[in-house]
């Protein structure tokens, strides 16, 4: 607690009261009170920027709970290569979130990258709109989803063996017992799984930066970047 205290709360209670003050030059500082947040809440950039966090944030909650599920399930159903396939998920989450940016900016350019050359497409990834929002929400995804799959497979390990056999003599199908027994049973660890997964969507920076630099036209600058660019830039 007093760790948490001196680099948390500490911080958090800090910067509210920073928040309350103004310098226009870095040199005088003076009290403006809620003079700060009446000028954000009033600015159209920062809601419409708001509305795309929400929407990365949502869509990285939902898809990295229904991918980390799906992924522990068919790891945890491997009698030989556990281990293995444990690890080919989790590489992804030790890779710098700046050289994940930069390496799928070269995967999914237009001309010569290899997903398009791959599948034969012309898509503009990080160019067209909509497109990219898509692209940074697919590479969240690929980059956190082992992380969390960790999470869901300790969660079905802890699952007594002996309940899938008794459901199986009553005659009940592996659909009947993954909706059934699994997914009740394994609730705390989603409830830890969405809980971490929105935090990670809602402070999202590093890997979006150097993937399309909040382009193309501010299509996917999130929050963290625009308190960044209004704070420092």
């Amino acid at each position: 607690m007093v760790i948490f205290g001196l680099f948390t709360i500490w911080p958090a209670i800090n910067g509210f009261n920073i928040s309350l003050y103004e310098s226009p030059n870095g040199r005088v500082i003076r009290y403006v009170g809620l003079g700060n947040y009446q000028q954000i809440l009033g600015d159209p950039e920062f809601w419409g920027i708001a509305r795309q966090t929400a929407l990365y944030a949502v869509a990285f909650v939902v898809g990295t709970t229904v991918l980390a599920i799906a992924v522990a399930v068919l790891v945890d159903q491997q009698h030989r290569g556990k281990t293995f396939f444990r690890g080919v998920f989790f590489v992804p989450v030790l890779v710098s979130p700046v050289v994940v940016g930069l390496v799928w900016n070269w995967l999914l350019e237009r001309q010569g990258g290899l997903v398009n050359s791959t599948f034969g497409t012309s898509v503009s990834w990080l160019v067209d709109s909509s497109w990219a929002m898509v692209s940074i929400i697919i590479v969240g995804l690929w980059m956190q989803v082992g992380f969390f799959m960790l999470i869901a497979l300790a969660g079905l390990q802890g699952i007594n063996p002996s309940i899938y056999e008794a459901s199986r003599m009553d005659g009940a199908s592996r659909w009947k017992q993954f909706w059934s027994m699994t997914l009740p049973l394994l609730q705390p660890s989603i409830v830890v799984i969405v809980v971490l997964a929105t935090i990670r969507g809602f402070e999202a920076f590093d890997f979006i930066f150097t993937l399309t630099g909040g382009g193309p036209t501010g299509a996917t600058t999130l929050i963290v970047q625009f308190i960044y660019e209004n704070g420092f830039v």
